[in-house]
């Protein structure tokens, strides 16, 4: 075989293999790839002002206008707001959608002569508006997809034809009833927006059960959700949030009537009850609840019931288990929890008992505590100026840590309070200057209970509640509970200098470093006495606090010289009766142990 023959074999072989390649790639995809062009290119949802469908096929015609702010309403059949959702689905679709052109078909062979659905779109441009159509027909043999026709599409002369095959996705959005376009929200308020809730009426809750008035008026303030009608009663944030989301939530279960000339027919002509919503940007919304078969009393879980918004004809099923909770008892939004509160946020606990006001103050990462006698009368959670000791953290955040999990028995309306002599009670104050707790009276039950506790009115509160008789304890509680045992902790590693005074006689040592302690200008290492009472000397330990200094006779002065910082100055002192003191300014004052301050003498 001549080599001109063979290499012209190779190349042919070379030009079928890579055909046959070719063709096992577009198998392996499905078959040839076809030209597919953007169904409406010029299209942008978010510029979109109007939007009208004919289903032909069904016989309706919907028209959608969107207003200034967004918001989506129906104005053909009926004037309805829209859900926004869904008119945004269906634009959003039209603008993803692609199409391959379908040149070969016949329009009346694929539904589009006439075309069984048409959108027509009216379209915001930079001057003036643009209408855009598109026409939707029959199914393809691949039912995943439909024929569509885009009339102007400006592919049509290269792909040969304006009739596409599109997504079926299309028809199945539009494959609705007028009612399923329509918000079934009855109102388009939100529950965060929500700055009061009134509720009025009656209902009958269970079967042979007398009518139970619903009065109930909260306000949201700057301390949380109260009761805005008296008495005043603080309300769970938790349960009043989730009776306005309900309320701002409600959704029609059905249309049923949106002209009605006798409201008598849905009950609504005088409705049990109604419920008014008022947001900051907005005025009142007024719900209006009803139904039919209230004629007698009946409970509300057994009747259909409708409601209707003041100011609108329309009327709406809803469900019952949504009017069960619209209409939850009053006393389920009472506040049960006493603290509400972060542990970091609280700046000051007070502890009133005994006639006495114990308060524990935060400062930075330390606690400081002193005790205001009844005689001193200082409102609580003003700031008071006194002589003030280290706190015991551990033993006030027991006491915090307790507080968090008190929760009230129950509430008492019926009765008055009648406070403890002397005066008991607690108060936290936060940082922002609010101020939570109460004063508790005396002892009590709850009548239909029997739980037994101690009278609780809480702050700012008109309304008595049971709290559990162990937090009297806890307001009992002696300052020394809470006193920290040490007059004061300083690292020894931070300290550049101790200074010891006796008798006009100063010794200084100095840390060198790696704390090795040295007297000042020498070279040879601090007497043993010296370097025993280091840690007692920098880690002090009272043995009992005392209100104040009693005569005494200072023995020994110590000035401790940190490396960054100012001096810290405290004194030793022998009182009368012989114990040893331990005084730091004018504040602290605690006898200590006398050894350590022996030892140091025994340097002089």
């Amino acid at each position: 075989m001549a080599k001109g023959t063979l290499l012209g074999l190779v190349a042919l072989f070379a030009l079928l293999a890579f055909l046959w390649l070719q063709k096992e790639k577009e198998v392996a995809r499905g078959g040839p790839e076809l030209a597919e062009y953007p169904l409406c290119p010029d299209l942008s949802s978010e510029r979109v002002r109007a939007l009208r469908v004919d289903h032909l096929e069904r016989g309706l015609q919907l028209k959608f206008e969107r207003d200034a702010a967004g918001r989506w309403f129906m104005t053909d059949p009926l004037a309805y707001p829209a859900q926004s959702a869904l008119v945004r689905m269906l634009l959003q679709s039209l603008e993803s959608a692609r199409g391959a052109p379908a040149p070969e078909v016949e329009l009346e062979e694929v539904g589009l002569e006439p075309p069984l659905v048409v959108l027509e779109l009216i379209q915001v441009e930079d001057v003036g508006e643009r209408t855009l159509r598109v026409e939707l027909g029959a199914l393809d043999h691949d039912p995943a997809l439909v024929y569509a026709r885009v009339p102007g599409h400006p592919n049509a002369t290269a792909g040969g034809s304006d009739v596409f095959r599109t997504t079926r996705s299309l028809t199945t959005t539009l494959d609705r009833n007028p009612d399923d376009y329509r918000e079934r929200r009855a109102t388009g308020l939100g529950a965060e927006d929500v700055i009061s809730i009134r509720r009025q009426g009656q209902v009958q809750r269970v079967a042979d059960g007398a009518l139970e008035d619903l009065a109930f008026d909260a306000l949201d303030t700057p301390d949380g959700w109260k009761r805005a009608t008296p008495p005043a009663v603080s309300l769970d944030p938790s349960a009043v949030g989730l009776l306005v989301r309900g309320a701002c939530e409600l959704s029609a279960q059905r249309f049923v009537d949106d002209s009605p000339r006798d409201l008598a027919r849905w009950g609504l002509a005088a409705p049990a009850f109604t419920l008014e919503l008022e947001a900051l940007a907005s005025g009142p919304v007024v719900l209006e609840f009803g139904s039919p078969e209230l004629v007698e009393p009946r409970p509300l879980s057994e009747v259909v019931w409708f409601c209707q918004r003041r100011g609108f004809a329309h009327v709406w099923e809803v469900r019952a288990r949504d009017i069960e909770l619209l209409a939850s008892p009053a006393s389920l939004f009472f506040d049960q929890l006493v603290v509400r509160a972060l542990r970091s946020d609280v700046t000051r606990l007070e502890l009133e008992g005994g006639g006495a006001r114990r308060v524990l103050t935060r400062e930075r990462k330390d606690w400081r505590v002193h005790e205001v006698a009844a005689s001193e009368t200082v409102p609580a959670g003003a700031a008071e100026v006194g002589p003030s000791q280290p706190g015991n953290p551990a033993a006030i955040e027991e006491a915090l840590a307790l507080l968090e999990k008190v929760q009230l028995a129950e509430h008492l309306p019926g009765e008055l309070f009648e406070p403890s002599n002397p005066p008991l009670g607690f108060t936290l104050v936060l940082k922002d200057g609010t101020l939570q707790g109460g004063a508790l009276g005396r002892p009590t039950r709850d009548p239909a209970s029997g739980a037994q506790g101690l009278q609780f009115l809480r702050l700012g509160d008109e309304v008595v509640a049971l709290i559990d008789a162990s937090v009297s304890a806890l307001c009992l509680r002696p300052l020394d509970a809470f006193r920290s045992r040490k007059l004061h902790q300083i690292q020894e590693s931070e300290v550049r200098a101790l200074e010891l005074e006796h008798a006009g006689k100063t010794y200084v040592f100095v840390n060198t470093g790696d704390n090795v302690w040295q007297p000042k200008g020498q070279s040879i290492q601090a007497p043993p006495d010296f370097v025993q009472s280091l840690d007692g000397l920098l880690n002090l330990g009272a043995v009992r606090w005392l209100d104040a200094a009693p005569p005494h006779e200072i023995v020994l002065a110590v000035l401790v010289r940190p490396t960054q910082g100012d001096p810290y100055r405290f004194i030793f002192a022998r009182a009368r009766e012989g114990t040893t003191l331990c005084l730091v300014g004018s504040e602290l004052v605690a006898e200590v142990d006398a050894a350590l301050v022996e030892r140091l003498l025994e340097l002089f």
